[in-house]
């Protein structure tokens, strides 16, 4: 399993841990929205994660992401509101709080196919 970092398009086809980028600027609250959209062979799970973001020279790059609840309408194939930290196993569009912390998508179980990731950066709460 390996640490990458990612764009605003990607491909969840394996198991690594997916490090998106800083959603807002240093001093804005921010969200991500993020799609993921099953290629109709995906089996997998990825758990949505978080961790304070590195900004200084002293913060060490060993903190570990912990699982991160984020809110969904559509979540694993099916209209779903409310706050969730299930993992996510199908195409699902979910918003991501993400102020001052580093999002990461892990996908620490995979068996095949791949789900095509859409990010879009957001200045303001998720909620």
């Amino acid at each position: 399993m390996a640490n990458v970092n990612v764009t605003s398009k990607f491909k969840i086809a394996g198991q690594n841990a997916y490090y998106l980028g800083n959603p807002g600027g240093d001093s804005m609250v921010g969200t991500y929205a993020i799609m993921l959209q099953n290629d109709g062979s995906f089996s997998g799970t990825v758990t949505v994660k978080a961790r304070i973001r590195m900004l200084q020279e002293w913060q060490s790059d060993t903190v570990t992401p912990v699982a991160w609840s984020y809110l969904t309408y559509y979540l694993n194939g099916a209209s779903t509101a409310g706050v969730f930290s299930t993992g996510i196993t199908t195409t699902s569009i979910i918003f991501v709080p993400a102020s001052g912390l580093q999002v990461v998508l892990d996908c620490a179980s995979y068996s095949s196919g791949y789900l095509t990731v859409y990010t879009a950066p957001c200045q303001g709460a998720a909620a």
